[in-house]
């Protein structure tokens, strides 16, 4: 399997016993000429221990930063920021998809939503949903935002569902701001699309 450079290994109970038995395969497929760049490991019941292990093997043989990479409904915790953003590797130019989401992520997914956006400059899109983010988290995320439209970006979305902390505030509508081709970047709610229209013109009648 030389050529092997995507792998979907999602609604497999791996556990973290699996991915101990896994890590010489991707010890070869992170090192090898072509290496691998899209790995999707979602809901494989991962903790931040088996992560740890599998990070510990594999980041000394990495020849290049993934373009995508999901881990999706696992068990990491406020950890899975940090693990991922070391497995994500130095250089972040050829990032264009990361999925973070139900794994309670809490205020470390905001500070790593915030990294990425700031650090990858072709990043597409972002799901965080369901990371019980804080209310301070807010701040360090549309800061960040703010910043990446300021210099064109490409983020086309952002989701942010199921994190209702993060919207408590009435200055939280200004995120409705951000739109990609006329259409919102982050989505926070799953009502329907006409309800963030609306608050979307709501804080353009408050600029008037």
């Amino acid at each position: 399997m030389p050529n092997l450079t995507s792998l979907d290994l999602s609604d497999n109970t791996l556990t973290d016993e699996g991915i101990r038995y896994l890590i010489p395969f991707f010890v070869w497929a992170f090192g090898k000429v072509k290496p691998l760049s899209d790995l999707s490991l979602e809901s494989c019941s991962i903790t931040d221990k088996g992560f740890d292990e599998l990070l510990k093997h594999c980041l000394p043989v990495f020849r290049e930063s993934l373009s995508k990479l999901s881990l999706s409904d696992n068990r990491l915790g406020s950890i899975v920021a940090e693990n991922m953003e070391k497995l994500m590797g130095e250089s972040l130019v050829s990032v264009s998809h990361i999925n973070i989401s139900k794994n309670r992520g809490k205020n470390e997914a905001a500070i790593f939503i915030s990294d990425m956006i700031s650090r990858a400059p072709h990043l597409v899109s972002i799901n965080a949903a369901f990371n019980i983010m804080p209310p301070e988290s807010f701040t360090v995320i549309f800061n960040a935002l703010d910043m990446h439209f300021k210099e064109r970006g490409k983020l086309e979305l952002l989701d942010l569902t199921n994190n209702p902390q993060l919207f408590i505030s009435e200055t939280t509508s200004q995120i409705t701001k951000f739109q990609h081709r006329g259409n919102p970047v982050v989505i926070f709610s799953r009502r329907p699309a006409h309800f963030q229209i609306m608050l979307h013109r709501g804080v353009q009648r408050a600029d008037r």
